[in-house]
């Protein structure tokens, strides 16, 4: 896994790499809602294992929390929230 971030706002992509195929490529798109990249240690690709809801709960808690209120605090809350801290 690369997490990538470039010198203009929104320019932040996770790349995902699985042997000789070609990588996974997940980038910030604010314009269509996708204002955030969740990264577990589980593939985006692959389904989730049995107790590993972890990304699905993420993506919930930061929807809640929505774009305008996201801070340092906040996000911290999110990634202590039961269900995404293992």
């Amino acid at each position: 896994y690369f997490a990538l971030a470039g010198g203009y706002q929104g320019t932040v992509l996770s790349l995902q790499r699985f042997g000789q195929g070609s990588p996974d490529v997940f980038s910030l798109d604010p314009a269509n809602g996708r204002w955030f990249i969740v990264q577990t240690n589980l593939d985006h690709a692959a389904s989730h294992g049995p107790g590993d809801g972890r990304r699905a709960v993420a993506e919930k808690a930061m929807e809640a929390m929505g774009r305008n209120r996201l801070d340092e605090a906040r996000l911290f809350e999110v990634m202590g929230t039961w269900g995404v801290r293992d």
